[in-house]
């Protein structure tokens, strides 16, 4: 049995995913009833019952098939009743990364004035958009004990999602087989939804900052005093001429019975702008690999430079180069980790060319203003080498000529703003914490703003699917 129904609501998902549409929309609903096993095995009894006793016009067999029949009807009725008061929303995180547990809540509502609804299950899909496959969807399942009339309980979903890229959620269903569990009803609410998931963060070392360029007090840098109140507090010191009273740390100064001051780390303003190349030998590989690592680097940075006073800016040399600029706001943080989660890679054959390409755009709307940091799966001296084989293959062919890699990169060069991070080399162990290692504490790392890839290993029984790992529960 199945039953149609629209209905006129406003259905306004979380601004991590997409903004929220004000607008009224008409939501569909299928209603849906069928029989479960014990359900089936107690008919089967009703109706051997109400023939026999027909046959061979025994009372009791009568009675006993009128009385199942009977059960099955106030099943069906009270099943019917309760699923058509029921309503379902699903609510995402503000932000979700990959290799991090979030956690998704489903509003589940009851709309009765008097009944109340019991044993509801809620039922969802996870589809991947980003790397399609035969096993791209996973099942989502939580469940609720109990809702009294006109209240709302939420079911929360533990996830955890291993790849980046975007993703969509289908059409969530609710059911209930109480009180008999002769009868599953089901409500189906079309409610799609997008998401973005962001790459994953990773724990960088305490000095990870030296692999930058050097920051030139009056050049594209602003600098804070070490003392001062705004900067990151890095200890306790005794009392110097010149220090403020405000300065002063009372507690260890009544301790040690002379004046003792708090000690602030020196606070440095940059403006910087992360360049990812974004080369794989195997564009369609779904696993870790180095550009993973140059894309994920990349978004840790983000997270660790935007809103501290830093001008930020990032692009992407993937299949269609971008560049996205901050201005210190949380607003440009998430608009340059959506275009990290949404970078297409290219091979090597196409890689030098999108990297120029990139370069030409960061130095047509940026100039030298801003320090370039690369971040790379290949070395620097490689990317040159193949670029300046590639111009004189062009010359000997065509007799053109275009601008180099080499010349487009010798401007910061010259002026010390260039940083190359080849994240194959040793630079990636002196800025990453390795995940086998021991945690380390970061005043500036990401153990702030976001997980790191070092936390408990999963085995392969707490997977669903390749990219997504669901729990269980529900909260009242």
């Amino acid at each position: 049995m199945a039953e149609d129904s629209e209905i006129s609501l406003v259905d306004s998902p979380d601004a991590a995913s997409s903004a929220p549409d004000l607008t009224p929309k008409r939501l569909r609903r299928w209603f849906r009833y069928r029989l479960t096993r014990l359900g089936f095995h107690f008919l089967f009894v009703a109706l051997f019952a109400m023939v026999g006793g027909a046959i061979r016009g025994f009372n009791l067999l009568l009675v006993l098939a009128g009385l199942l029949v009977g059960v099955m009807l106030i099943q069906w009725r009270s099943s019917r009743r309760v699923i058509h008061c029921g309503d379902v929303t699903r609510r995402t995180p503000l932000e979700i990364f990959a290799d991090r547990r979030f956690t998704l809540r489903y509003l589940v509502q009851n709309r009765s004035r008097f009944l109340p609804m019991w044993m509801v299950k809620v039922e969802d899909e996870m589809e991947d958009l980003s790397w399609p496959s035969e096993d791209s969807i996973a099942r989502l399942a939580s469940a609720v004990g109990f809702i009294a009339p006109q209240s709302t309980t939420i079911a929360t979903c533990r996830c955890l999602i291993t790849r980046r890229g975007r993703y969509r959620f289908g059409t969530p269903v609710i059911s209930t087989t109480f009180p008999f569990s002769l009868l599953e009803a089901r409500q189906t609410v079309e409610r799609p939804l997008e998401v973005m998931v962001y790459p994953a963060l990773l724990t960088l070392r305490v000095n990870w900052q030296r692999q930058l360029p050097r920051a030139q007090r009056g050049q594209n840098v602003d600098t804070s005093r070490s003392s001062g109140g705004d900067g990151t507090f890095f200890g306790i010191r005794e009392w110097q001429n010149g220090d403020s009273p405000r300065w002063i740390h009372w507690r260890t100064t009544a301790r040690l019975g002379e004046p003792a001051v708090r000690q602030f780390e020196q606070n440095v303003r940059r403006r910087i702008c992360l360049l990812v190349d974004a080369m794989s030998d195997d564009p369609m590989a779904t696993g870790a690999s180095a550009v993973e690592n140059a894309i994920s680097l990349a978004a840790t940075m983000v997270c660790e430079m935007v809103g501290r006073g830093n001008t930020v800016c990032c692009g992407v040399s993937g299949a269609s180069p971008r560049l996205v600029a901050s201005q210190h706001g949380v607003a440009s943080r998430t608009e340059i980790l959506q275009m990290l989660a949404d970078t297409t890679v290219v091979d090597r054959h196409q890689a030098n060319d999108a990297l120029q390409a990139a370069v030409e755009m960061v130095a047509r709307r940026l100039g030298n203003r801003f320090d370039l940091v690369v971040l790379s799966p290949r070395s620097i001296n490689n990317v040159l080498a193949t670029d300046d084989a590639s111009q004189q293959d062009e010359r000997k062919s065509d007799g053109t000529y275009r601008n180099s890699l080499r010349s487009l990169l010798g401007d910061w060069k010259r002026r010390h703003k260039l940083a190359w991070v080849d994240v194959t080399s040793d630079t990636w162990n002196q800025m990453v914490v390795s995940p086998d290692a021991e945690p380390v504490s970061n005043r500036s790392g990401p153990s702030r703003s976001g997980p790191s890839r070092s936390g408990p290993s999963r085995s392969d029984a707490d997977r669903t699917s390749p990219g997504v790992v669901n729990g269980f529960g529900a909260t009242q």
